[in-house]
């Protein structure tokens, strides 16, 4: 039961990169898709083979269309362009077009025939019973059938092995220097491949063993089976790895660094909230519910909503109210960025209060371009690590005082004292 959900897994993925392959082929130019069309071709026989192979679906087109085991011939068929189309695929990716098509008119013209004979074969073999996935151990010294299966097992594993040396060679060419991606893809679909080698070979060995009267039917249910299972997610990932490879150190750092984009997307929190009554209309809206759940986003999103909100309260912000706090802020035993996060933390506060009085400031200060120095793939980090900072501030109770305190006179060191940070 586990191999036929395997098979319509592979399938599904299968079938998932030759949508990808088909947008590419739609955009490629005219003189490109002649290499990308085999890739679709196989891609589909893969998936029409997985399919066909789970009983739930292969019994039932034997019952829909009334020819007994129908199902075993159409899997015949669909192999053989899935292993031709292989072939010819890596020849127009590796040459020309005009060199590609010199070789592969051969093989398509080969494997079709192969196909045509192997209906052939099943055609003179008279009605067999109605089975599935039994035809394998009830005929193999059958007339006709027997054959059929024998040549179907042997093209599919020189095909197969054909695969596996074109895919290998090809990493040591001048072709994919540079291309480390692509080169670890060839190396795993070859792999991948020889699993499926390793398939064809032991059950063609147990349909030959039966015309001399030797039974090695465990070859061909057991050990063939298991070999490949292990062959299709081999030469999915490795087909496809090129396409996503690339990408992979990019969402390794992502999820690296998702416990600390967590993190600061809370620290944010008081300063976020504080912030939110002077335009809510201004919280970015997550549309997908992809984006809910990817840290970086929101904190990113978060970073720019404080922002925005801190441009429009500069009106509030008082250079007498700035001075007055940096004055209490020289009494406080404040290392220089404690001093310059309580700093923008009170003139924030102070700011708020001004803005729910009403009160527009005078003498509005020069807010400072934190970071201007920064180089440009920096900024977000510096203007991260500045917010962060002064949220902690923040939430501070001191910093109530501190604000206060900002809109009187300073009186005496008592009075610096009763706001100054805790």
């Amino acid at each position: 039961m586990i191999f036929y959900i395997f098979y319509f897994l592979c399938a599904i993925g299968t079938l998932a990169l030759v949508a990808h392959k088909y947008r590419s082929w739609r955009a490629a130019p005219a003189a490109q898709r002649p290499a990308i069309l085999p890739l679709c071709t196989s891609g589909i026989c893969v998936a029409i083979g997985f399919l066909v192979a789970v009983p739930l679906i292969g019994v039932n087109l034997n019952k829909l269309t009334g020819i007994p085991s129908l199902s075993v011939i159409v899997m015949g068929v669909v192999t053989m362009g899935w292993v031709g189309s292989g072939q010819v695929m890596l020849l127009y990716w590796r040459y020309s077009p005009a060199r590609a098509w010199r070789s592969a008119r051969w093989i398509l013209s080969i494997y079709g025939a192969i196909a045509v004979t192997q209906v052939v074969l099943f055609v003179l073999g008279g009605p067999p019973a109605d089975l599935h996935l039994e035809f394998l151990v009830t005929y193999p010294a059958a007339p006709f059938f027997g054959e059929q299966m024998a040549l179907h097992f042997l093209a599919y594993t020189v095909g197969m092995a054909n695969i596996a040396y074109m895919c290998w060679r090809w990493t040591a060419e001048p072709t994919t220097a540079g291309r480390a991606w692509l080169r670890r893809g060839l190396r795993i679909t070859a792999v991948g491949i020889l699993f499926g080698v390793a398939y064809g070979t032991v059950t063609f060995i147990a349909i030959i063993a039966t015309w001399f009267d030797q039974d090695l039917s465990l070859l061909s249910t057991h050990v063939g089976p298991s070999l490949n299972i292990l062959s299709a997610p081999l030469v999915i990932m490795g087909m496809s790895i090129p396409v996503w490879g690339p990408k992979l150190p990019i969402s390794v750092q992502k999820f690296a660094d998702y416990p600390d984009a967590v993190r600061d997307h809370r620290r944010l929190l008081p300063l976020w909230r504080a912030l939110q009554p002077v335009d809510p209309e201004l919280v970015h809206q997550q549309h997908h519910l992809g984006s809910r759940f990817q840290a970086s986003s929101r904190l990113f999103w978060r970073v720019i909503e404080i922002n925005d909100w801190l441009q429009l309260l500069e009106p509030y912000r008082s250079a007498r109210a700035a001075a007055a706090i940096a004055d209490r802020i020289r009494e406080a035993d404040l290392t220089d960025a404690q001093a310059q996060a309580y700093q923008e933390a009170a003139e924030i506060k102070a700011a708020l209060a001004a803005y729910e009085r009403g009160e527009r400031s005078a003498d509005v200060t020069t807010v400072p371009e934190h970071g201007a120095a920064e180089q440009a793939h920096h900024a977000f980090a510096a203007e991260r690590a500045r917010l962060t900072s002064i949220a902690a501030a923040f939430r501070d109770p001191g910093l109530n005082n501190l604000a206060a305190a900002s809109t009187a006179p300073v009186a005496s060191t008592s009075d610096h004292a009763a706001a100054t940070p805790r």
